[in-house]
């Protein structure tokens, strides 16, 4: 307006203390959610905010500001108060780990604002943030499985084919093919609930009675149903709830020596997704350095005893896919080491390669020799993965993961077979080992 002067004006003393009230509530309450979500989702949740951190750094690499401001952020504290024990501790170290202990320092600003955090986090909540024990605990895979759930390994987007009772058994395995699974859940539409898992077991059974058998003709065979394969060997069906733990998951699947455990909806009924050793191994490798690394992973496997280093079964290149079958069979492995006429490993022979090379018409010539079907099969080009006895154990659980095996083949220096490591093997030394020898010492305990 004209005329009319505009003058700032300065606060006299101590008459901006309303705003700086304000400001520290703004401050609290920010502060109660950045810690609510921290002590609800601990692993979780740093991890998102550890990769965008990362990716920031990875952006202003050349930027040495803002790296070492990305790096205070890292090494940012948290203090947890409990009323009755000692503060727990986490931060990020320079390696990106998360690093979760416990710290008899108070931190006074903050010791309200996480008091009242905590009184809402749920028991179960609070034994996530201890995953983190002392260095040396063997125990924190253990800790780890118990405290994830089998829905928490569901991916966002996965495939679940489910088979009919009466559809063609050859379709039926060769959708298996074309889609890049070994399992699916067997479904009976009459009574209409899913009643078993047809895996390649069943397939290779199949086929090796098909062609053992003289009065038997493959004609048969192509008629042959779903049901006909699945029934040729009774067994019972093993499924675990959607809400069990990957404790339970890990046991059920080593205690039962199976590979796959379907996953179902206990309140339907339904399944929901095929569970592996595999799989389980990967997302325990996800969370891996977000956890205390185990001295043991450092040792190697021959010191841990860990795979089998005698009597391992191989199959010379020359073999009959037949003979193959026949060992998968009798021995009940699920994949034989290709060696030369030197005894040198080549390749390696699995259940699919069999299961493959019959759904591309060939189940009728399982006479061939074994590097014939690796020649003629997509010009065959895959690396075979290996290990030594020297390796330690997080190597190979490495190797495993990248490569999406089952097994690695133990090699020496001269390539020959040495011996074989499963998941199964990996799997029972850090998590079962430990878990039933914690169970043995606290049986041990005397009664007070």
């Amino acid at each position: 307006m004209a005329g009319v002067e505009v003058r700032k004006r300065h606060p006299a003393e101590g008459e901006n203390e309303p705003q700086d009230e304000l400001l520290r509530e703004k401050e609290e309450k920010k502060e109660k959610k950045f810690f609510a979500a921290f002590l609800k989702y601990p692993v979780d949740w740093l991890a998102r905010r550890r990769r965008r951190a990362s990716e920031e750094r990875k952006k202003n690499i050349d930027d040495d500001d803002r790296t070492s401001e990305a790096k205070l952020w890292y090494r940012r504290k948290f203090f947890v108060d409990r009323p009755s024990a000692e503060n727990l501790i986490g931060w990020m170290d320079e390696n990106d780990r998360i690093i979760i202990g416990e710290d008899r320092r108070r931190c006074v600003s903050e010791s309200s604002v996480l008091s009242d955090a905590l009184a809402k986090v749920e028991q179960e909540n609070f034994d996530r943030i201890r995953l983190k024990l002392d260095m040396n605990d063997e125990l924190v895979f253990v800790k780890f499985m118990k405290a994830h759930k089998c829905y928490h390994v569901i991916p966002t987007s996965s495939k679940l084919i489910i088979m009919d009772l009466e559809l063609n058994a050859r379709k039926a395995f060769f959708a298996l093919i074309r889609q890049g699974i070994r399992a699916a859940p067997v479904w009976d539409s009459k009574k209409r609930y899913v009643m078993g898992l047809l895996t390649m077991n069943d397939f290779i059974r199949a086929l090796h009675k098909f062609y053992t058998t003289p009065e038997l003709k493959f004609e048969q065979f192509d008629g042959m149903t779903v049901r006909d394969a699945y029934f040729e060997v009774k067994r019972p069906f093993i499924r675990i709830d959607a809400e069990a733990s990957l404790m339970d998951a890990v046991k059920t699947l080593i205690d039962n020596r199976i590979h796959r455990l379907p996953v179902v909806d206990a309140s339907t009924g339904d399944a929901l997704f095929v569970l592996t050793l595999k799989r389980i191994l990967r997302y325990l490798f996800l969370h891996l350095f977000d956890m205390t690394q185990p001295e043991f992973l450092e040792k190697s496997i021959e010191e841990l005893k860990v795979g089998t280093f005698n009597d391992i079964i191989c199959i010379q290149e020359n073999s009959a896919v037949i003979e193959a079958l026949r060992l998968f069979i009798e021995r009940k492995v699920s994949a034989l080491p290709v060696i030369n006429s030197s005894g040198i490993c080549i390749d390696i022979f699995t259940k699919f390669d069999a299961i493959e090379m019959a759904a591309n018409g060939s189940y009728a010539d399982l006479d061939k020799e074994i590097h014939a079907v690796f020649n003629n099969k997509m010009k065959h080009t895959r690396q075979i993965v290996t290990c030594k006895r020297t390796d330690s154990l997080r190597t190979v659980m490495e190797k495993s993961v990248l490569a999406e095996v089952h097994r690695l083949i133990v090699v020496d220096d001269d390539m020959k077979v040495d011996g074989i490591i499963s998941l199964t093997d990996i799997l029972t030394h850090i998590i079962l080992r430990p878990y039933l020898a914690n169970g043995r010492r606290a049986s041990e305990k005397p009664n007070d």
